[in-house]
């Protein structure tokens, strides 16, 4: 970084006494400064002791364990005797150390961020070896630590000082303000006026760079205490960011040697920025909230020079964003004129306000010691921060169940932070994923629906008041009931929303409109899984733990899962776990992120998993590599699955897949060595004709080497959406079950739910999604209540699903947008989103947590269960809900895997949240499952079941006239249909439209060419879409996401499904692909495949 210079040493002698700076010896060895990293080796230099020690904190003894530092066993002893200060606690605490490259957070991570001694404000003295950084010294047995001595107090104000001279001191206009711990340690430390100066000369600065949506570098307030470093390469296993340069040339870069993050591969998952302790690297979103409020003091105009973001298009913009060439004219003439007067004007006038505003910064720092300015600056913080609502709650996106602390304003949502107490976020503790920790702007889109619309006669939407919206839908419904039967009425639960919200959904479906017809998006993504579970093992969810267990595993098996994109946070655990000696095997068509990781990385072919599955299991039986005694102690049907793997040869497997009969056997022999081992699956298995056999020998697998019911090991479907695995099962949201999974035929179960209810539920099983449709076809369904589903773009053949909800008598969507599925809607009811609501999600390890609004719903949206509590009162029930933990109630006294959740206790125990089955008030929740002694499975005998699975082909199979194999899947910047994630420009901007990916041997055999639009045709539909040419996927097969109207590939995907769960076969599709005749229409492009688009031009 470039420096003002400093005062000679004559000008100091001259103007005042020079301070006392000991003699320091460093007991670090030396680490480079410049270095190449690799992901997960920041080249942090070893601290700490090897064993546990006895030290002396200023008179008081303390025990410290193994790799205890100086800093450890002073922040052991009581505050009385001595205070870290590496956060915000330095106003508070008199005495305090600051520490600014120590990430001080209890909890996994935060030990792997430092320290580097950078600061060196953290000195202390010891009797035997004298001063020493408290940060990275370690706490050898039989030291003597004492704090206060004058040496060490003006060591640490010496060093304060000469990181303040390298520093941009512009607190009132810093997106840190308040959150600074530097402001912070200057302001306890009681700095009046830094002695060496502060680095003030704007001329010297460094342009900010604004690049990236999400992330703002301002390098002029970098400490280059490396915490951004460690936090991307040794945290998030990312390796984007790099130590550069030498001596006052040294920064923070790129390992792609790009200039700019947007230029970068950096993923924006905000880790940097979390934990960054000065204003260097912000969130934008949260961005000048505490900020001087005053016109254009901003941190931007401040320093004055931006490298700037090119924005991009979003779905708010248009229906097709980012996809050829915009249709904006080019002005000529007076209007071209008038183009160029307005750009001059709002050039000078930023330029103006960018004047003014140094020139009152300028004077201030002239007039005023920076003493005041902190003064000033803190005061402005707090009042404005005392403005911020703030909860504690649980992420929207994905099933991890990551935990933080939202903030909002005015009712907008802002951005997050990591919550203050890490048991507070079992499963991330301070990591987030890109959605996470920035993809919530949508819930400010101008696009939100605000106000209930009913359609009129002429076709068009009406807002209307809820008494008239309401009164409308209640009647409506009835009228087909009255003609149709009551089984002519659907319902869709959402997985998105609350476990109450769904709950009240099933309910609705059941008690008031007596339909047998509900179910929820689960069943078109871990259906496959439930089914084939509940047949093993007795529960249909995951088996253990996130942390604990997949965290900690010696081995890993994953397939059909785009782990690093589609469970991020989930990933960064895997990764780190790898990089640290467990060994990672992934079998998938694709080579997924995850697999970059990966020991051995095995192709497949699609739709055949079950071939393979059973070789690894003919080899280890041949090899006797099975747990016989878990096998025999806690399992039947072994001999059966012995029978139906032994044609299943490793030679064989290699005929039909193409994968090498040795490493098949190798991945086999890997497994059986391993002391645990970590199952892990998504879509990528389920999502086929076969979705249940492929989960019947996974789970076969897994009790093959008995690595179930014991920390370290378990079967962990990786769940989509934040709430499928509550909302979309454990509330009953099925057409098969009621709520905690009881059966609809049982007796004393209906009755029950009867005597709360009021009404008897149905005990004939109702349809499926994909049956719903059909029967809509059939005449057969004719009204439906969608609350938070958009089946327009996630149903396979969209085509077919479209003239369906066309064809629907009347069509009722909650939802917070006008999505390709409501623009078929009668009435469109507007709903709140998760950060606008009171309620509980349930994680993919069936952690039960609860959800806090920050924002309220905009307009006159309503959370859901207010709107399906109203509709019921409509229909004469009587709920009279007063708040959602009411809902809970009820839930918990039906449901027995819920039986001892309440609000309270969900706050109350060492760590958020409880783990289903929960059965009553005193039981503390349920980590594993099953138990690998005494197997406790969820049947009478409580023993698994060996179910051999059967393969055969896919619905599909590639031939001349469709010669490629594609599949489809998610990205990490996008989630699930898009509606809200395609809203936030930040996500488009990393990846603005649908692609296809095309092997390099495929695109020369085509001749297609990286970037250029491509036809991609199926036989019931074609999309086109830009080519992405790499080896990720293997020759004749392709890849298309799932999140875009226009190039969706749902337009193109099949309606073959799994006969015992009735998945879709998403994953195999027979297609074939063209370059894009130059002579297309252009607007082609511009024209979404999914719904008219005509929400994003209204």
């Amino acid at each position: 970084m470039s420096t003002s210079t400093p005062p000679s040493d004559e000008s100091i002698v001259s103007e005042q006494v020079a301070p006392r700076i000991p003699t320091l010896e460093d007991p670090q060895p030396a680490t480079p400064v410049t270095a190449t990293f690799a992901p997960g080796t920041a080249t942090d230099p070893p601290v700490g002791t090897e064993l546990g020690t006895t030290v002396t904190v200023n008179g008081t003894v303390v025990d410290v364990p193994a790799g205890a530092t100086v800093i450890d066993a002073i922040e052991a002893v009581d505050d009385a005797v001595a205070v870290v200060a590496s956060g915000t606690e330095a106003v508070e605490a008199e005495a305090a150390i600051p520490a600014l490259c120590h990430y001080d957070r209890a909890g996994d991570g935060s030990d792997q961020i430092g320290p580097r001694s950078e600061c060196r404000t953290c000195m202390v003295e010891t009797a035997e070896a004298g001063m020493v950084p408290a940060c990275s010294y370690p706490a050898t047995d039989g030291l003597t630590i004492e704090t206060e001595t004058p040496d060490a107090a003006e060591a640490r104000s010496v060093n304060l000082d000469l990181v303040l001279s390298n520093h941009n001191l512009r607190c009132t206009t810093c997106n840190g303000n308040g959150r600074c711990e530097l402001q912070s340690a200057a302001v306890g430390e009681g700095v009046d006026h830094p002695r060496y100066g502060v680095f003030g000369e704007r001329d010297l600065y460094e342009p900010i760079d604004d690049t990236s949506s999400f992330i703002q570098i301002d390098r002029n307030k970098c400490i280059l205490c490396t915490r951004c470093v460690d936090a991307c390469n040794d945290v998030q296993v990312e390796g984007v960011l790099r130590i550069e340069g030498y001596g006052s040339d040294t920064r923070i870069g790129f390992q792609s040697d790009a200039e700019t993050m947007a230029a970068s591969n950096c993923v924006s998952c905000g880790h940097c920025s979390t934990v960054c302790p000065t204003g260097a690297l912000t969130e934008k979103g949260i961005g000048g909230t505490t900020t001087l409020p005053l016109p254009g003091f901003t941190q931007r105009n401040s320093v004055g020079r931006v490298i700037d973001h090119e924005p991009v298009e979003t779905i708010d913009d248009t229906a097709a964003p980012n996809r050829g060439d915009p249709d904006v004219p080019t002005p000529t003439g007076v209007a071209a004129y008038m183009h160029r007067a307005r750009a001059q004007a709002e050039a000078l006038a930023e330029d103006a306000v960018i004047a003014g505003e140094h020139l009152a910064e300028n004077i201030a720092v002239a007039a005023v010691p920076e003493k005041y300015l902190f003064d000033i600056a803190s005061t402005v913080s707090d009042q404005r921060l005392a403005r911020i609502d703030r909860a504690e709650t649980t992420c929207g996106f994905c099933a991890v169940g990551c935990r933080f602390e939202m903030w909002g304003k005015d009712g907008d949502s802002l951005g997050v932070v990591p919550v203050d107490d890490p048991a507070k976020a079992p499963a991330n503790n301070f990591s987030t994923c890109v959605k996470g920790k920035f993809g919530h702007e949508f819930a400010n889109s101008p696009r939100r629906v605000t106000e209930p619309l009913v359609r009129t006669p002429e076709g068009d939407f009406e807002p209307v008041g809820w008494d008239e919206a309401l009164d409308h839908v209640a009647r409506r419904l009835q009228e087909v009931q009255d003609a149709h039967g009551v089984d002519a009425v659907g319902c869709l639960a959402s997985s998105k929303g609350t476990n109450e919200e769904a709950y009240l959904v099933q309910k609705f479906a059941r008690a008031v409109l007596g339909t047998k017809n509900i179910d929820n998006c689960a069943r078109l993504c871990h259906s496959s899984t439930v089914a084939a579970l509940k047949r093993t093992v007795g529960f249909g969810a995951m088996t253990n733990r996130i942390n604990e267990d997949i965290g900690t595993a010696d081995a890993y098996l994953i397939t059909g899962s785009n782990t690093t994109e589609s469970h991020p946070v989930l990933a960064t655990r895997i990764k780190q776990n790898v990089r640290d000696g467990a060994t990672l095997i992934v079998f998938d068509p694709r080579k997924v992120g995850i697999a970059d990781h990966a020991d051995r990385f095995i192709r497949t072919k699609p739709g055949y998993d079950v071939m393979w599955l059973n070789g690894l299991m003919h080899h280890i039986i041949a090899e006797d590599l099975h747990d016989k005694a878990f096998i025999e102690r806690n399992t039947t049907g072994f001999e059966d699955l012995k029978e139906k793997v032994a044609a299943f040869t490793p030679d064989r497997v290699e005929e039909v897949t193409g994968i090498d009969a040795d490493e098949l056997r190798e991945a086999a022999e890997t497994l059986a060595a391993a002391e645990t081992v970590v199952f892990g699956w998504a879509m990528g298995m389920t999502q086929q004709s076969h979705g249940t056999e492929n989960l019947l020998a996974m789970a076969d697998l897994c009790l093959l080497l008995g690595q179930i019911g014991k920390p370290g090991a378990g079967m962990s479907p990786f769940r989509g959406q934040n709430n499928v695995q509550g909302g979309g099962g454990d509330m009953g949201t099925l057409p098969n079950v009621l709520p905690g999974y009881q059966p609809l035929d049982d007796p004393e179960v209906t009755a029950k739910f009867e005597r709360v209810w009021g009404a008897a539920p149905p005990t004939e099983e109702g349809l499926k999604v994909p049956e719903m449709f059909k029967e809509i076809h059939a005449g057969n369904l004719r009204g439906m209540y969608i609350v938070g589903e958009n089946p327009a773009l996630s149903e396979p053949d969209i085509s077919h699903a479209a003239a369906a909800l066309e064809q629907l008598e009347f069509l009722v969507v909650q939802d917070i947008f006008i999505t390709e599925t409501a623009e078929y809607a009668d009435v469109i009811l507007p709903a709140a989103t998760s950060p606008e609501k009171h309620g509980t999600f349930t994680n993919t390890e069936r952690r039960i947590q609860r959800v806090r609004p920050s924002a309220s719903p905009p307009g006159r949206a309503r959370q859901d269960w207010e709107i399906t509590s109203a509709l019921a009162r409509r229909l004469g029930h009587d709920w009279h809900y007063e708040h959602p933990s009411e809902i809970m109630d009820e839930i918990a006294a039906l449901t027995p895997i819920y039986g001892g959740v309440s609000y309270d206790r969900l706050d109350a125990g060492d760590q958020h949240g409880l783990q289903w089955p929960c059965w009553d008030a005193d039981h503390p929740g349920t980590p594993y499952l099953y138990d690998y002694e005494e197997g406790e499975f969820n049947f009478p005998d409580g023993k698994a079941r060996f179910v051999p699975a059967d393969g055969g082909h896919p619905g599909e199979i590639a031939d001349e006239a469709y010669p490629y194999t594609l599949t489809s899947g998610r990205v990490l910047y996008h989630w699930h249909t898009g509606q809200i994630t395609r809203r936030v420009e930040g996500l488009m901007s990393h990846v603005g439209e649908s692609f296809v990916e095309i092997h390099p041997g495929t695109a020369d055999e085509l001749d297609i060419a990286d970037g250029e639009y491509v036809r991609v045709r199926s036989r019931r539909g074609e999309i086109v879409v830009r080519a992405t040419v790499t080896d990720r996927v293997g020759p004749a097969t392709l890849f298309i996401p799932m999140h875009f109207a226009a190039g969706a590939v749902n337009k193109l995907t099949q309606e073959t499904y799994d006969p015992t769960s009735g998945i879709p076969e998403y994953k195999i599709t027979s297609v074939t692909v063209e370059r894009l005749d130059p002579d297309a229409d252009p607007g082609e492009l511009r024209t979404p495949d999914a719904g008219s688009g005509t929400a994003a031009d209204d």
